[in-house]
């Protein structure tokens, strides 16, 4: 998701399924609009890669929002660990999979559900991007500055 959003296609002819998605998908891109919109543009690993990597971080360094999508699924690909920008060093930051994903690895070692990193740690260490278990598998993570 990036820029602009829309979709190409005869609404008349859709199910309530498929409506249904689509409202979800025009809530969550609202939910990300100013920061998708204004926010300051990285590119983290290129589609040559086999999983491209771009981020939308807010000017202010309070939240990102990181989008990966491979390619075709290799088999014993290894994972993507690109390294976030636009955050604060000092501050902590909340990373949460968007869209009810679950991821099939764990993000950081002794990581625990709703504990922080700091956006040193993500500046340096990175950002781990599970594998791909389909082709075109996508991911979507919002970071977000942990007030204490």
């Amino acid at each position: 998701m990036a820029g602009t959003f829309g979709y190409e296609l005869d609404i008349t002819k859709l199910t309530d399924d498929e409506k249904g998605t689509i409202k979800e998908q025009i809530a969550f891109f609202h939910r990300f609009y100013d920061l998708i919109q204004y926010g300051d543009y990285y590119r983290l690993q290129p589609p040559e890669s086999g999983c491209s990597v771009w981020e939308f971080a807010s000017a202010d360094g309070g939240e990102a929002l990181v989008s990966a999508v491979y390619g075709r699924v290799e088999a014993n690909a290894p994972v993507a660990q690109v390294r976030i920008h636009g955050l604060m060093d000092d501050a902590l930051y909340r990373v949460e999979l968007c869209g009810g994903q679950r991821s099939p690895m764990v993000l950081f070692p002794n990581f625990t559900q709703g504990g922080a990193i700091s956006g040193a740690a993500l500046r340096n260490g990175g950002l781990p991007i599970p594998p791909a278990f389909r082709d075109y598998q996508s991911w979507q993570y919002h970071i977000k500055r942990w007030k204490e």
